[in-house]
């Protein structure tokens, strides 16, 4: 305590270790202070989060259906599907998804209006290596947008072997050597997310009792605005072969 108020610090960390993915720390450090204005409470946090892949995402046996899938190569406006096998698996290769989450913000409780209580705060969380899923479509968009690693036969198996083509003569539909047979879908770490904004709630509580009424008044506004929110779809991370 003194002319400058009260703080508070506020420490965590936690140690983790994964026979797949190896050994990861979590970490937190958080901090309030109650600055010399009535009323008023800051607050800030920074920390590193953490999130494992689970059993099915490491290892989802192989699992083929019947699918359909707008194949671009040979019809780019997706006017026309092709049915193939879509294949599920797990991808025993994954890493855990990392996070950094920023946040400042501010707290208002004034004395001369009890049960009024307003926040204000600004968050930056970016996450690296998600664990995102690549169904048959999306391993199909990915290849046809220039991304070279999901064009290879371990993801997407033609007829003849051969990488898909651009649109000539109808390339991988039915009859053409170049046909699509099979598309595997597997999850993998992509590169990432960041999402900013900011959150603002407001609530006023009372008891009616003080008008001579049975019950409780609650009233609460929560708003957000989002500042950027930016994903990458890109692989960061390797496929299980």
């Amino acid at each position: 305590h003194s002319t400058w108020g009260k703080a508070d610090l506020d420490l965590a960390g936690r140690f983790e270790r994964y026979s797949t993915a190896g050994d990861i720390v979590a970490w937190k450090v958080g901090l309030t202070k109650d600055p010399p204005i009535p009323g008023v409470r800051l607050r800030t946090l920074q920390s590193r989060d953490v999130r494992a892949p689970n059993l099915a995402d490491l290892f989802l046996p192989r699992q083929t259906l019947n699918g359909g899938f707008c194949n671009k190569f040979a019809d780019p406006n997706c006017t026309q599907s092709q049915v193939m096998g879509q294949t599920n698996a797990g991808n025993p290769l994954l890493k855990p998804e990392k996070g950094q989450t920023t946040q400042i913000g501010a707290v208002y409780q004034p004395d001369f209006l009890p049960g009024f209580q307003a926040s204000f705060d600004y968050y930056r969380i970016i996450v690296k290596g998600i664990i995102a899923s690549s169904g048959a479509q999306t391993v199909e968009n990915l290849c046809f947008e220039g991304i070279t690693s999901y064009c290879s036969q371990q993801f997407i198996q033609t007829k003849n072997g051969q990488p898909q083509t651009s649109a000539v003569g109808n390339q991988g539909l039915v009859g053409d050597p170049n046909q699509v047979l099979s598309i595997t879908g597997v999850p993998f770490n992509s590169a990432g997310r960041r999402t900013e904004g900011v959150d603002s709630e407001a609530s006023e509580h009372c008891d009616l009792q003080d008008l001579d009424v049975a019950g409780y008044f609650v009233a609460r506004i929560l708003a957000n605005h989002t500042m950027n929110f930016i994903s990458d779809p890109l692989q960061a991370g390797q496929f299980a072969t």
